[in-house]
């Protein structure tokens, strides 16, 4: 193969890769406000790669996804960013931090503020534990939730009306862990440690 041959193949794999993530669920994608993810990110989109589309049943709405709670206890370390507070999330947090797991919870002000002021006992647990890491992110981030391990991603993006509709997805794929650690990493480096 010429050397022009190459390049055009190289380039080739990121353009199919994200016509595949989209066209599996192209009226989810289309929906979805993404501008919460940094240009040379965006443009990665495909390395999302295999994914679970979750759409919970109406008797099931305002739980948080099984998928996400069991794959999340089951891991041994958890990055996460979180602009928007579930319920669940505080005793979920928790209850990691007890069995030992390794948190890095990166969270903007506003949610930290609703946090300390709803779940003060949880918080206190979260927050003393020696195996975890807060920051605070200074700006106003409309990403839910994104939470990545050492096996699987988890992403909330709201919708293009700025709702969050309770459509999130979830990937296992090596590509996807590595993009959405690079997620995290962009939004740490804009925003300031928390010490107790």
């Amino acid at each position: 193969m010429s050397e022009i041959g190459e390049v055009i193949v190289d380039n080739m794999d990121p353009l199919l890769n994200t016509m595949r993530v989209i066209e599996e669920n192209k009226d989810f994608w289309v929906t979805r406000d993404l501008s919460v993810l940094p240009d040379h990110l965006f443009k990665r989109l495909g390395e999302i790669g295999h994914y679970l589309l979750i759409e919970p049943d109406l008797n099931r709405m305002f739980e948080l996804p099984k998928e996400f709670k069991d794959n999340a206890l089951r891991s041994k370390k958890v990055s996460t960013f979180i602009s928007y507070v579930h319920p669940e999330v505080p005793s979920l947090y928790l209850e990691l931090v007890e069995k030992g797991v390794s948190l890095s919870l990166l969270i903007t002000k506003i949610a930290f503020q609703k946090l300390k002021s709803e779940y003060p006992k949880e918080m206190k647990g979260i927050s003393s534990s020696s195996n975890v890491d807060i920051f605070l992110c200074n700006e106003s981030i409309a990403l839910p939730t994104l939470a990545v391990t050492g096996w699987f991603t988890y992403l909330c993006f709201l919708n293009v009306e700025g709702r969050y509709d309770h459509r999130d997805i979830i990937s296992f794929d090596e590509s996807a862990l590595l993009w959405s650690s690079e997620i995290i990493d962009y939004y740490r480096s804009r925003s300031e440690a928390y010490i107790p």
